[in-house]
């Protein structure tokens, strides 16, 4: 995950994930790599052994029955139980907001540094996180032209090459990312 693979640099669309990839058990990481897009299911106390909350993260490492994660929504890291760590499905290409997809050229913000301003991008592929409905749960692995560096980025980070505003539809959803973003920082602390 380091470089870009050649098909991802000639901007190669992203498939639409077969139905068994919703399905998939928390324990699948076949084929994972270090900053795939994982959902993780994070243990809740109460009494059904195995509950909890779905969580969007990315992989930093994998040792035995454990594997280590950095939450998207805090850039927190913990260490957890690897059945309970699934890949992110890919998108399917109807859900994806249109100048989004994998190969278009954008625009992106560093969620850690946003006050660097926009950069140029390109969308190396599109992945359908946990938390959130219909775009907003959407995360999108970006490479900055600048740098050639990788990041996920969320949908409120994203605007189309050139486009001076925030991407989409635009200021109605961009509260609603925000509200929804904040929600969920408040249930998790």
């Amino acid at each position: 995950r380091t470089a870009a693979a050649p098909a991802e640099e000639a901007g190669a669309a992203a498939d639409v994930a077969p139905a068994s990839a919703r399905d998939a058990p928390f324990s699948s990481l076949d084929g994972a790599s270090v900053y795939d897009g994982v959902v993780v299911r994070w243990p809740r106390r109460g009494p059904c052994p195995g509950s909890g909350q779905a969580l969007d993260a990315l992989l930093l490492a994998e040792a035995g029955r454990r594997v280590h994660v950095e939450f998207l929504w805090d850039s927190s890291t913990a260490w957890v139980a690897r059945d309970r760590v699934r890949l992110m499905e890919e998108a399917e290409r109807g859900g994806v907001p249109e100048g989004c997809a994998a190969g278009e050229a954008v625009e992106a913000l560093d969620p850690r540094d946003p006050a660097s301003g926009w950069h140029a991008a390109r969308v190396v592929e599109v992945r359908r996180g946990a938390q959130g409905v219909g775009p907003l749960a959407l995360w999108f692995w970006v490479r900055y032209e600048g740098s050639g560096l990788h990041q996920w980025v969320g949908l409120e980070q994203l605007r189309r090459a050139h486009e001076g505003g925030t991407h989409g539809e635009c200021a109605a959803l961009l509260e609603m990312v925000r509200a929804l973003r904040a929600q969920v920082n408040a249930q998790h602390p």
